[in-house]
């Protein structure tokens, strides 16, 4: 709901029913014992609290801590482990399954909140992805093992994050192993960019190429599969601005582009009414925030062209419509970037 309609429908403002919620939900997760549970029930709760209090803070590190314990909950219970040999039903290990990649994705956000490495990046695990059916495939009263679908389900969104997550923390790990020094630099970036186009090709092989083209939500799926591989290089891509430079100039302007079409998607989402009730979601400002500052960091620096044109309408509108002048101080980064941008803009406009 936005502020207007809580007033409205709710007589108070979204802040304060999302305190009202929040000091309650608390409570509960202390009364029910989060903290020396293995109850995957109450691990699914706790894992839900996070997702939505996560766009609800401007407190990162809280919900780093608290998915800490949570985590580490999970790993006491064997959710690190894949549950098919635990001889349970097909419904309690879809759910296992489910639960653990949820974790896997939030710790992953969480990491880029904190500026840290995910705290399940070292931990052995051989947990399987969700299948991929619709929920009305799969009963607590399931006997039979599940059927996997072939092409886009209820889980379609789900897997393409979970995905992009496992391939991240592949290339993640095979980055630390090189060490990435300046002359490994390119292998590295080779690697990486090898990476993101296998996790390209295995979405559009296994999710998008059964997309009808007649339905409604097709363009949000398939920017989806489309952005989200090429952004997670962008994001954790090891490098800095002046070691980027010396990168082949089409490499640069691969990345250039990828954060500007990113931009753009999430502007589509905001703005789609489709997926409205979904907005709340999308609001992850880790990402958002990387994406912000690596196109403002070049548009401080690029000579005017089309494609910078591009970059400008994007993020201009981007930081108008987020409101982000008035946003937290994570984001003042930002600001900051965004002021030296249009001066630099202003002043070439003016020669």
């Amino acid at each position: 709901m936005t502020s207007a309609q809580c007033l409205h429908d709710l007589g108070a403002s979204l802040p304060s029913i999302v305190q009202c919620y929040r000091d309650v939900l608390q409570d509960a997760l202390n009364d029910s014992k989060l903290w020396s549970t293995r109850n995957t029930t109450l691990l699914q709760a706790a894992a839900l609290y996070v997702t939505a209090i996560r766009n609800h803070t401007e407190d990162p590190a809280y919900v780093w801590a608290l998915l800490t314990v949570i985590i580490r909950r999970a790993r006491s219970a064997g959710l690190h482990r894949d549950a098919a040999a635990l001889g349970l039903s097909p419904f309690e290990i879809e759910m296992r399954r489910r639960l653990w990649w949820h974790l896997c994705l939030l710790d992953q956000r969480a990491s880029e909140d904190q500026g840290t490495s995910p705290e399940l990046l070292p931990v052995p695990s051989n947990v399987r992805l969700p299948l991929n059916v619709n929920d009305d495939d799969i009963s607590p009263t399931s006997t039979h093992p599940i059927r996997e679908r072939i092409g886009v389900t209820d889980m379609t969104f789900a897997n393409i994050r979970y995905e992009s997550i496992r391939a991240v923390w592949g290339m993640r790990k095979e980055l630390e192993y090189r060490r990435c020094s300046p002359h490994t630099q390119c292998r590295c970036i080779d690697m990486c960019s090898e990476t993101s186009a296998r996790l390209l090709s295995r979405l559009q092989r296994d999710y998008i190429s059964h997309f009808s083209p007649d339905h409604p939500l097709v363009r949000w799926y398939v920017g989806i599969a489309r952005v989200v591989p090429k952004v997670t290089f962008v994001i954790h891509h090891p490098f800095s601005r002046d070691q980027m430079t010396d990168l082949p100039l089409d490499l640069l302007d691969g990345f250039f582009m990828t954060a500007v079409e990113a931009v753009e998607f999430c502007r589509f989402i905001e703005t789609c009414t489709l997926t409205a009730k979904w907005r709340w979601h999308f609001r992850q400002s880790s990402t958002r925030w990387h994406l912000l500052t690596f196109l403002l960091t070049e548009l401080c620096v690029r000579p005017p062209c089309p494609s910078v044109d591009r970059a400008w309408l994007a993020v201009s509108a981007a930081y108008r419509e987020w409101d982000l002048a008035v946003a937290g101080k994570e984001w003042h980064t930002v600001t900051a970037l965004m002021e030296h941008a249009a001066s630099i803009r202003n002043s070439s406009s003016e020669l």
